[in-house]
């Protein structure tokens, strides 16, 4: 989005004033939580922290609200955060759920070293797909098995 490339170029004066034109024509939590990030990037973990708790003040009943802090502290190595938030977006959301947060804490707990719970985490991706969305088989299903042998050791 047009925000993430002003926001990664540093272009932080521009992307401040996109977040008011969004804030002033839509009311979603999108503007508030890209003035959170805005502050976050530039060290302002205060007041990032004061956006972001309007915003689940606001839209705490809106799972992605927590996806998107999820994606925020992954990003930042805040990793037991982040799963945290992954999975209060997990528990926010409608049957079937998207997987996305799922297999992000997968991959974290991967990332630091925690296998099992990475297995874990796999397994429920696996079984979301199954219970919720009737896939038993194909690419999907395929590949988080995989993932479940690889962190298992199983080159089979």
């Amino acid at each position: 989005c047009l925000l993430d490339e002003l926001i990664a170029s540093k272009r932080y004066k521009e992307a401040e004033d996109v977040t008011e034109v969004m804030e002033r024509n839509i009311s979603t939590l999108k503007p508030i939580f890209y003035k959170g990030y805005l502050h976050w990037v530039q060290n302002d973990r205060e007041q990032a922290e004061m956006c972001w708790n309007e915003m689940l003040n606001k839209f705490g009943d809106n799972w992605q609200s927590y996806a998107l802090l999820g994606d925020c502290m992954a990003n930042y190595c805040e990793y037991e955060k982040a799963i945290e938030y992954y999975e209060k977006s997990l528990e926010l959301q409608q049957i079937p759920r998207y997987t996305d947060s799922q297999i992000s804490i997968a991959l974290i707990y991967e990332l630091i070293g925690e296998k099992a719970n990475a297995v874990k985490a796999w397994e429920k991706v696996v079984k979301i797909l199954k219970a919720e969305h009737h896939i038993t088989e194909g690419k999907y299903i395929d590949f988080a098995e995989n993932e479940i042998k690889r962190l298992q050791g199983d080159k089979r």
